[in-house]
């Protein structure tokens, strides 16, 4: 405890910070150097005024003042405020108590962080322009996708040949599953992450469509647990989705062959997610190595998978049928 002014100022006359000494109503009973110096005053035209009214000019106590938050808690309080000259000043409390250890008043602590608070804005109006931009980008991704998308189907239009048709509506589906990332991303508090369950949810439902696919024959079962994917895994992600399914209703129910396609997709530990696609088919054929097979769909399949740095296996399901699980990091 401080006990005579020559000691104060002493402690305090040579730093930086502006301190000041408050009875209980905040009246200012003692100033150090650099205090005096910043209100631009004499010693005897601070001491005996109320605080609010020299840092601030006001007649009442500011709304949010740390001392009487320090006087009210016993303990050491802090807030940021602005003078009428609109400079920012970062203000502690601490109280003082007598030998009985009773609050007799309390030191404030100040100190200027204009320079703080206008960096920390330029840094704001940065990450926003840079937020703003990256929505714009995704924004464009997906309108030149739709565009590539629309040149397909011209082009399909002039074509005669049904398969050369079915291929570029294969491209055409696999390029909006890319494009439902960039939608969702466009629309997304988070930039730089998707919510894969409600994109996964959409994107299997929208195969569906896009296939004309008999509800009533073929039924798809969605167990989809809300996880957050990173931009660089959902693209190749939603892209494995789209050839899964699509292999399992084209291959896995010749005919009128009734049937269920079943999509699960969760995290099985920390840092680490599990996709499985599974269908009661006619199977996969026998002898067959997926990874190795010339299908495009494999083929594209497989280089997603590596490409996310995941492991794909395939096996049969009991009562008949295929399921393929994927684990990869997420």
């Amino acid at each position: 405890m401080v006990k005579s002014e020559g000691e104060k100022s002493a402690i305090f006359a040579t730093i930086s910070e502006h301190v000041l000494e408050l009875a209980p109503d905040l009246t200012v009973i003692w100033a150090n150097r650099a205090a005096i110096e910043a209100l631009g005053k004499k010693e005897t035209e601070i001491t005996g005024k109320k605080c609010y009214e020299l840092w601030f000019g006001r007649k009442e106590p500011c709304p949010v003042c740390p001392v009487v938050a320090a006087r009210r808690s016993a303990h050491h309080e802090t807030s940021e405020s602005t003078t009428p000259d609109g400079r920012w000043w970062h203000i502690s409390a601490y109280p003082l108590r007598n030998e009985q250890g009773q609050i007799t008043g309390t030191i404030e602590v100040s100190f200027d962080i204009t320079d703080r608070k206008i960096t920390e804005e330029a840094m704001k109006r940065s990450l926003q322009e840079k937020e703003i931009l990256i929505r714009e980008v995704h924004h464009r991704v997906k309108n030149n996708m739709q565009v590539i998308s629309s040149i397909l189907n011209l082009q399909s239009n002039l074509l005669t040949d049904p398969k050369a048709k079915e291929a570029i509506r294969e491209c055409q589906r696999r390029i909006k599953s890319m494009a439902m990332v960039h939608e969702r991303l466009y629309r997304s508090a988070d930039l730089a992450k998707i919510d894969f369950a409600s994109y996964l949810s959409s994107l299997a439902k929208n195969i569906f469509l896009e296939h004309q696919v008999n509800s009533d024959r073929i039924k798809l079962q969605l167990e989809i647990e809300p996880v957050d994917i990173d931009l660089n895994v959902a693209v190749p992600l939603g892209l494995i989705l789209n050839e899964l399914i699509t292999n399992a209703f084209i291959h896995a129910f010749p005919g009128a062959r009734p049937g269920n396609i079943r999509v699960s997709f969760k995290k099985i530990s920390e840092g680490r997610v599990e996709l499985r696609v599974a269908d009661d088919g006619v199977g996969f054929p026998g002898g067959v190595d997926f990874k190795k097979s010339e299908s495009l769909g494999l083929v594209i399949i497989n280089a997603l998978v590596e490409q996310i740095e995941g492991q794909l296996e395939q096996r049969p399901v009991e009562g008949g049928g295929t399921e393929f699980r994927l684990i990869f990091r997420g």
